[in-house]
């Protein structure tokens, strides 16, 4: 190839990635032996490869297909990987070259994804992922079983680094449209579980929202209450409650016709459970109780006849103990502690009882803490001060480890701010206010930095705006004013806002008024003026009940009394 014509191949791309990579490889391939382009396409099928892999993809001799890679590896593209073992395309070559097969030469790409998938053997989670990979394009239906059962085993076991790498390689699928419309959906509702602690939420929405597209006249009612069910976390996150009930009353409806249908299937009997308390958290956030209690004993009424039937099942038994934490909630909510305390200890020792049976659990290690912290909560509300703080202290040793194991994972690094709030909660009820306010700014720096990750999560936003808080109630009792009044206004800015989005939700007009309340009564002791946006949004503050974020329990009446006075 002349150098006039390298130009006119660098011109006519015109700054389009795509059409300056497919130009590089018209240049490096210009004048080689007609069958490396071949080759090289098939390499690219595959994360990596070697000559065993080559000899696979191309239905080669193993002394051809050594030849082959030693000509591959001459290429500028092809790269040697840390294990000094297999080679790669280079990214961007590679993920050209496998669109422009996928669309060009579909039959050929499949065939050459189902010799991929042949060519890996082993359950490595690596391997497990990469021969998914390719399984999803070549065996569509198959895989998706796969997928669905590879990811229930790993998050049923804390396998977080695997499903990290699961994320990654299903990502990439979906980036590439490779897949049928049946197998695209599967991946992207596997992709919207996997992301709920390391995805937006506006992915997590175009993920369920896609899904549920594409699900539309397949006849899989079973995932679309899956897509409903994501739709619906998404905008309870977002403060849209009301959106959220729609959507999970939309799988209440769908799964009842799929229990009339089949009513032996467990795992449908599952998702009618599912559905009660999905309905139930929404209706507490709404402020309606009594809906949320009645909620509630519907779906718990629905699990104890699984536990019945398969008393040893770990998922029922898990699944029940989250049951008798989000009774206990409302339980607290409604003021009777002695009650909530009953669930929330049938909450900790079930999940405890699982955790010995699986130690490296990580999942169950997080709802372990999360019990800790629930019993803790209530023990405060009972002015039992010693007990509770050791409980939050247990609950936060659990969380922080697995924070230092997955700094990632925005989920547990939600968790261990809560938990450094709680613990600051009992500090200065025990009238230790210089330890609390670092508990409190530890939380606070925490969920600061989440926020900055997804500005677009209430839940989060509303975290954010309850530490502030915390913080400047602790800064106003070790007499530091001006600090108090900046994190005060701060958190009312915040609060103000969510107020303004969910004018609905109970939880958010409880936050402003108490923050309102506080921050007037030291303006009045330090004689500062409030701002005229504060004075335009005072309001008077609704009664105080209890406030939920995720399984966590924030203050109560009680709370408020002890901390604040």
């Amino acid at each position: 190839m002349n150098f006039a014509r390298m130009l006119s191949l660098l011109e006519a791309a015109q700054g389009d990635r795509k059409k300056l990579v497919l130009a590089a490889l018209e240049i490096v391939l210009t004048g080689r032996d007609p069958k490396v382009r071949p080759a090289l396409e098939a390499a690219s099928v595959p994360h990596r490869f070697d000559a065993s892999t080559l000899s696979t993809l191309l239905e080669f001799s193993p002394q051809s297909s050594a030849a082959t890679l030693v000509t591959l590896r001459m290429l500028p593209m092809v790269e040697l990987l840390e294990n000094q073992q297999q080679w790669s395309v280079q990214q961007d070559a590679r993920q050209v070259l496998r669109a422009t097969l996928a669309h060009e030469q579909p039959q050929r790409f499949r065939s050459l994804s189902e010799r991929a998938a042949q060519s890996l053997t082993g359950d490595e989670p690596t391997t497990q992922i990469e021969r998914l990979f390719h399984r999803l394009v070549c065996a569509p239906e198959q895989a998706t079983r796969e997928l669905r059962t590879l990811y229930e085993q790993w998050q049923r076991r804390g396998r977080t680094e695997p499903m990290r790498l699961l994320g990654d390689a299903l990502r990439e699928l979906v980036a590439g449209d490779y897949l049928e419309a049946s197998a695209r959906a599967q991946t992207l509702l596997c992709l919207g579980w996997l992301g709920e602690s390391r995805s937006s939420l506006r992915e997590r929405e175009q993920y369920a929202r896609e899904a549920l597209q594409l699900l539309s006249g397949l006849g899989q009612q079973a995932a679309e209450v899956e897509a409903h069910s994501q739709l619906g976390r998404v905008r309870q996150s977002a403060g849209r409650l009301a959106d959220a009930l729609g959507e999970y009353q939309a799988c209440n409806a769908l799964v009842r016709g799929l229990v009339d249908k089949e009513p032996l299937r467990s795992d449908w009997q599952h998702e009618l459970s599912v559905s009660h308390h999905d309905m139930a958290d929404v209706f507490q956030l709404l402020g309606n109780l009594t809906e949320a209690l009645a909620q509630h004993h519907a779906g718990r009424a629905v699990l104890q006849s699984l536990v019945q039937l398969d008393p040893k099942n770990p998922d029922w038994q898990r699944d029940l103990a989250a049951s008798h934490n989000r009774v206990g909630r409302v339980l607290h909510a409604q003021g009777k502690l002695i009650d909530a305390l009953a669930e929330y200890q049938a909450y900790r020792s079930i999940t405890a009882g699982l955790v010995d049976s699986d130690p490296d659990n990580t999942e169950l290690q997080r709802e372990l803490s999360v019990s800790l912290n629930c019993v803790g909560a209530v023990l405060l509300g009972l002015r039992k001060l010693p007990e509770a703080l050791s409980e939050y202290e247990g609950g936060k040793m659990i969380t922080a480890r697995l924070v230092e194991q997955d700094p990632g994972n925005a989920e547990w690094q939600r968790e261990l701010s809560l938990s450094h709030s709680s613990v600051g909660a009992v500090l200065q009820a025990q009238r230790r206010p210089a330890e609390a306010l670092r508990e409190y700014q530890a939380s606070t720096a925490i969920i600061r930095r989440l926020v900055e990750r997804d500005p677009e999560n209430v839940e989060w936003q509303h975290d954010l705006s309850v530490a502030l808080l915390r913080v400047g109630r602790a800064h106003r009792a070790t007499g530091q004013l001006v600090d108090a009044l900046r994190e005060l206004e701060a958190a009312l800015a915040i609060s103000t806002r969510l107020a303004e989005l969910e004018p609905d939700n109970a939880e958010a007009r409880r936050d402003l008024g108490v923050i309102q309340e506080t921050l007037k009564a030291l303006q009045e002791k330090t004689g500062a003026k409030p701002s005229e946006k504060q004075v335009a949004a005072t309001t008077p503050p609704p009664p105080i009940p209890i406030s939920i974020s995720a399984r966590h329990v924030h203050l109560t009446s009680e709370h408020v009394a002890i901390l604040f006075g």
